[in-house]
């Protein structure tokens, strides 16, 4: 055999090699090109046109994905790329749940409980040990709303970064206490019974005795021992609604006390409720 021969044969494996090697790359990528495909594209169909025949009304609790222009361009370009090749059309499909049906016939005070500490439980007796000595503790309940709770949790883990709540006394009347238990404090009541001297929202208070002078004029009272979220503190006015860039909290600062306003949603929540004289 001649040695151009040998070198021709040698030449031709080697392609054949990269062929095979090319081939398999294609493929490759072929398939990993069409778990793309299947994985996220969604077909695009136009709007569906009103039709009075109740055969072929659409499914009321399904709704296909129809999205923009440009959109269903991209996804046009992507399937004329694969006409070689035929994949299943795939559509995304939205199913509608009115989540309030879900609580039809449920009343939400029974999702909101107010459980009374035992006089032995570390719960009461660290409260009353930060308690002043001159009032006298009747009893403690302890607040369970899973939906403000939750919303606290989520505000806290968030925006705050997951900081330890202040333990903060709020003082109340006794007709406020279903709905402050209900609804969580509403920041937009504020100035409606003693004005607003830190800023307009909820206040609380660092010592319960101040806490008093917000408190029913009658023999038995009731005060409020919340969680509350703060990290940024501005020194409050009256005038002040919102809080500046940075800043969640005003405050004002006492020799004996402190006082906190907060004008957010969910940066505070009802612990418990003391019923004290």
């Amino acid at each position: 055999m001649e040695l151009q021969d040998i070198q021709y044969n040698m030449l031709e494996k080697l392609f054949a090699n990269l062929s095979i090697q090319d081939e398999a790359d294609r493929r490759q990528r072929q398939k990993g090109f069409q778990r793309f495909v299947e994985a996220n594209l969604q077909t695009w169909q136009p709007p569906v046109a009103a039709t009075n025949t109740r055969k072929n009304k659409p499914n009321e609790n399904v709704i296909r994905y129809q999205g923009s222009q440009k959109t269903a361009q991209n996804q046009n370009a992507i399937k004329a790329s694969l006409s070689k090749k035929t994949y299943p059309e795939y559509t995304k499909l939205v199913v509608k749940q009115n989540l309030l049906g879900l609580y039809k016939n449920t009343n939400i005070n029974n999702f909101v409980k107010r459980m009374q500490l035992s006089k032995y439980s570390t719960e009461f007796n660290d409260i009353r040990a930060n308690f002043p000595p001159s009032l006298t503790i009747l009893q403690i309940q302890k607040v369970v709303n899973p939906f403000t709770r939750k919303s606290f949790e989520l505000t806290r883990q968030l925006k705050y970064g997951n900081i330890e709540p202040l333990q903060l006394y709020h003082g109340t009347k006794m007709k406020n206490l279903s709905s402050i238990c209900r609804n969580n404090f509403d920041w937009r009541l504020s100035g409606s019974e003693t004005g607003h001297r830190i800023g307009h929202g909820v206040n609380f208070t660092s010592k319960a005795k101040f806490a008093v002078n917000f408190c029913d004029k009658s023999f038995e009272k009731v005060m409020i021992l919340a969680e509350v979220l703060v990290r940024r503190e501005i020194l409050g006015n009256q005038d002040l609604s919102v809080p500046p860039d940075g800043f969640d909290t005003a405050v004002r600062v006492k020799p004996k006390h402190k006082c906190y306003v907060k004008f957010n949603d969910s940066e505070f929540y009802p612990a418990y409720i003391i019923y004290f004289y």
